[in-house]
């Protein structure tokens, strides 16, 4: 995999967790909700879990149940260290599962652990061929020139969360 590629899967894995989530929280609280730690229309959390996903499971593609079963724990590991970092680094909760049964300190939490799994089915064995297939009409020099694009939008908004967030603690 060229880092072009990756870089493309990490975009399109954070539009695709960020409108999954965005869709499932408003439904179940019945008005638009909006989460996360930046403002544009992607999480990279899901970017990153999609790319350790599909690297961890590389060689267990054949059997769908290493795949799930090797997913929970990646993506449970990915949330509780993500959850706890953000946590220690901001003195914030961007979630909180200590309501949950089965939860590990609110940071994961084993519904959601079950349901990471059978997500991580629909992208290894679903949504990453067609995404592969996908990518394959696109040129290299707009691939270029949407990794470039998408990374200045990303870091000027991740800048501007850090700016926000350290101007409320002086406060």
């Amino acid at each position: 995999m060229s880092i072009l590629n990756v870089s493309i899967y990490f975009i399109t894995y954070s539009v695709l967790g960020w409108a999954m989530e965005i869709i499932l929280c408003s439904l179940s609280r019945g008005k638009l909700i909006e989460r996360g730690f930046l403002k544009g229309p992607y999480c990279p959390i899901y970017g990153i879990g999609c790319l350790l996903i599909l690297t961890v499971t590389d060689q267990f593609v054949l059997n769908p149940f290493y795949v799930f079963i090797l997913s929970m724990i990646v993506t449970s590991a990915l949330e509780f260290f993500s959850g706890y970092a953000l946590e220690e680094l901001f003195g914030q909760r961007w979630w909180d599962y200590s309501d949950h049964k089965y939860n590990l300190m609110g940071h994961i939490c084993l519904k959601n652990a079950i349901a990471f799994g059978v997500l991580s089915l629909l992208i290894v064995y679903i949504v990453h061929p067609y995404v592969l297939i996908s990518l394959s009409y696109l040129s290299y020099y707009f691939k270029a020139l949407l990794v470039s694009f998408a990374v200045l939008c990303m870091a000027i908004d991740f800048l501007t969360a850090l700016k926000k967030i350290y101007v409320v603690k002086e406060q």
